[in-house]
């Protein structure tokens, strides 16, 4: 038995409607989630933490650019100049987190973010 209704012309492209504006919204809400999950793991266990300014300059912000949402994750900015510093040199010795800080947990969820988000969106 199908879970498929036909209810008429109208009714239905009334939900291709729905479908059309609602799918973009929750797919960029759902990439928002991750890449705060990601932030939350990045800061959790890998970000060098020293007096913890730069852990804290840890952001993650999601913006349109033309037909085109973006999330974007990132550390800096005034109060951690260093920051890339710190992401690329693999010599330096941390008591606490290292290099790749933001790089490692992207790579560590990269296989199940389509999977992540294609379950949260499901219309």
């Amino acid at each position: 038995m199908s879970d498929v209704e036909i209810l008429g012309n109208e009714q239905l492209l009334a939900a291709l409607e729905l479908i059309k504006h609602s799918l973009p919204e929750k797919t960029a809400a759902a990439l928002y989630r991750k890449g705060e999950e990601i932030m939350k793991l990045a800061k959790e266990k890998y970000v060098p933490v020293d007096l913890g300014a730069l852990r804290a300059s840890g952001y993650v912000k999601r913006y349109t650019d033309g037909k085109t949402f973006v999330v974007e994750l990132g550390f800096g900015g005034p109060s951690a100049p260093y920051a890339l510093i710190q992401h690329e040199n693999m010599q330096y010795n941390h008591t606490t987190g290292g290099p790749k800080y933001l790089e490692r947990p992207v790579m560590e969820q990269a296989g199940s973010i389509p999977r992540d988000i294609a379950n949260e969106v499901k219309l």
